[in-house]
């Protein structure tokens, strides 16, 4: 029986559409649906076809109101304009896992190089996703100058031509 661990897969592609009686069930309780754990902290099953626990299980769906549930998955406060920052929220915690589980199998690679086992320092790197690999060092390009003279708080120095100017008007 094959089961994927949590993190392996893409939630969007097994996830089912909640069946209105568990909605029934939830609604009756309060306001918008959450599930706890969260579907990406969850194994999957290939064989049955559902999470462990399975995602439509009224134990392990609660009602929350919107803005509760808003700052839950995204880390979004009620009434904020912006996120400022998603710790601690579902989203957050998943792009922190990814990027540990990221981060260490590429360490894991380094090891495996160093120590002369290059077959399985490749198959470490190629299940390393493509944007989280390493990236070379880039140098940082300079912007030009200007050609006016400025001081340090980037206004115009007065050089001694302007000053003569002034005194003969």
């Amino acid at each position: 029986m094959p089961i994927l661990p949590a993190g392996s897969f893409r939630v969007s592609d097994y996830r089912k559409t909640i069946p209105e009686r568990v909605k029934r069930e939830v609604i009756a309780r309060d306001h918008d649906f959450d599930h706890r754990p969260p579907l990406c902290d969850r194994d999957y099953d290939t064989e049955a076809g559902d999470f462990i626990p399975p995602q439509h299980d009224p134990a392990h769906i609660f009602a929350t109101p919107k803005p509760e549930h808003r700052e839950l998955t995204t880390g979004r406060k009620e009434g904020a304009e912006k996120t400022v920052t998603t710790r601690g929220s579902d989203v957050g915690e998943r792009a922190r896992i990814r990027d540990i589980r990221t981060s260490e199998m590429i360490h894991q690679a380094k090891l495996a190089s160093r120590a002369g086992d290059s077959a399985r320092a490749a198959e470490l790197l190629s299940s390393v996703p493509k944007k989280s690999r390493l990236k070379p060092k880039r140098k940082i390009r300079s912007r030009p100058l200007d050609s006016r003279k400025t001081n340090r708080f980037g206004k115009r120095q007065r050089t001694a031509n302007s000053n003569l100017e002034k005194v003969d008007e």
